[in-house]
């Protein structure tokens, strides 16, 4: 844990003050990358994360990973293209040992039309539009890509009225969609994953070996 928080306080990816990810979760984020990267028979290890917005969180994870010296590759996608702002703030993510990627297409899309390395992809964040259809849709498409002992995390699993109208609703669908990341999560993620809980509005799933 030392090392951990060493880094999430020199890292200039998670930037917790803006609100974009609590403290708790994202040291619950750091844990979950210091686990996969011990999955040693595993080499170029996959990263996915869904929802890109202006890059922060692929920031950090590129420099933790960094940090940890796992050879690995990240593809961060999102259905607008954030390719500006992810040059502007960031510059050039990718380092020696991760090469970063952002891809401008749904996560649905990016599970089937990209070819990954087989057995590669351990890690899935799903932050991109939280409704229940689309968070369902993210579940059915990267599942079955995620490797025995890979994680499959979710942010804002709110559980509360107050924390789904804090979410707000979907831009993606109008104000009609609220957050039902809980409902997609409880409902379709696969008896293969076994669910680890929840910090603060974190969720985290491991798959079984």
């Amino acid at each position: 844990m030392p090392k951990l928080r060493k880094v999430f306080y020199k890292s200039r990816g998670w930037n917790v003050s803006r609100g974009i990810m609590r403290k708790t979760e994202t040291v619950r984020l750091l844990e979950v990358l210091e686990d996969v990267a011990r999955l040693d028979h595993i080499e170029n290890k996959t990263f996915i994360e869904i929802g890109t917005a202006r890059g922060e969180t692929a920031r950090g994870i590129v420099e933790f990973l960094t940090n940890l010296k796992c050879r690995s590759r990240l593809y961060s996608f999102d259905i607008v293209d954030r390719t500006r702002l992810w040059q502007r703030y960031f510059g050039k993510t990718s380092t020696r040992y991760c090469e970063a990627r952002h891809v401008v297409m749904s996560g649905v899309d990016g599970a089937s039309r990209i070819a990954y390395p087989p057995e590669s992809v351990v890690f899935v964040l799903v932050d991109g539009c939280h409704c229940r259809e689309c968070v369902a849709a993210d579940i059915e498409a990267w599942a079955p890509l995620i490797v025995p002992g890979g994680f499959f995390l979710f942010h804002d699993y709110a559980e509360s009225e107050k924390e789904i109208a804090a979410v707000g609703p979907q831009p993606y669908h109008g104000e009609d969609r609220f957050c039902g990341v809980k409902e997609a999560v409880d409902e379709c993620l696969p008896e293969n994953f076994e669910r680890l809980g929840r910090r603060f509005s974190l969720f985290t799933a491991k798959r079984k070996t």
